[in-house]
């Protein structure tokens, strides 16, 4: 097992050391998720049976996921076009700005936004199976 350390490092880029990090926060990752699982075991069912409330509901847990990874997104985009008072007044958004260019950013709010629109209409059409 010695050749798989330098072969994963030289794929990776990330040494024998970086690897637990990499796992704990994939394991972060996984637990975050769990109760949105639980949620949509819960409340997935056959949109045709329905009703117009479970659709509501489906429609509020999907915003509820969907909105703050458009509005990262979209900060991102936005934020060299920001002032120096902006940020002064919200100093806890620096740090959420993290994406170099405009592209990637852009990018992310559109699918974001095209998910949205979709499945929206998946919902509201009755028919999550197309």
């Amino acid at each position: 097992m010695d050749f798989l350390e330098p072969i994963l490092g030289s794929a990776s880029g990330l040494d024998a050391g970086q690897w637990k990090a990499v796992l704990v926060f994939t394991v972060k990752g996984a637990l975050f998720c769990l109760p949105f699982l639980i949620l949509g075991i819960l409340v997935e069912k056959d949109v045709y049976r329905v009703p117009v409330f479970g659709r509501v509901i489906k429609t509020l847990v999907l915003m509820l996921v969907v909105f703050p990874v458009f509005g990262f997104g979209l900060l991102n985009y936005l934020a060299p076009r920001f002032s120096d008072n902006f940020w002064a007044a919200f100093p806890w958004l620096e740090n959420l700005w993290i994406m170099e260019g405009a592209l990637p950013p852009l990018v992310l709010a559109l699918l974001c936004g095209t998910f949205l629109a979709l499945y929206l209409g998946e919902i509201w059409k009755g028919s999550l199976r197309e």
